[in-house]
């Protein structure tokens, strides 16, 4: 299964919160045998973790464009699961469009 992983902050240096959470539920889908990928926003010091795939966008203060973004990399990378906080509602754009290209074969 394909597992996207999305928040604004996934930094390699955490201050806790989600971003904590989510560096440590990575590595360990990853091992159970899931494909991984992370959706961040572009800081110095982004998270990269052996085996998942990181996709880095650009820095905005501008959620409504920032949510655009994700869900164009959503639509790029195409993952069977989606999970993100509340925190930003960062997937609110990706959820209200139509299905992505479900059914899959």
């Amino acid at each position: 299964m394909h597992i996207a992983l999305v928040h604004r902050d996934l930094h390699a240096a955490t201050r806790g919160g989600i971003a904590t959470i989510y560096r440590a539920l990575a590595p360990r889908l990853h091992q159970a045998g899931h494909q991984v990928t992370l959706l961040t926003q572009d800081s110095p010091e982004v998270l990269h973790l052996p085996g998942i795939d990181t996709v880095v966008l650009a820095r905005t203060e501008d959620m409504s464009a920032h949510r655009a973004a994700v869900a164009a990399a959503l639509d790029l990378v195409q993952p069977d699961v989606v999970e993100s906080s509340t925190w930003e509602a960062e997937t609110l754009h990706y959820l209200h469009t139509p299905p992505h290209g479900w059914p899959r074969s």
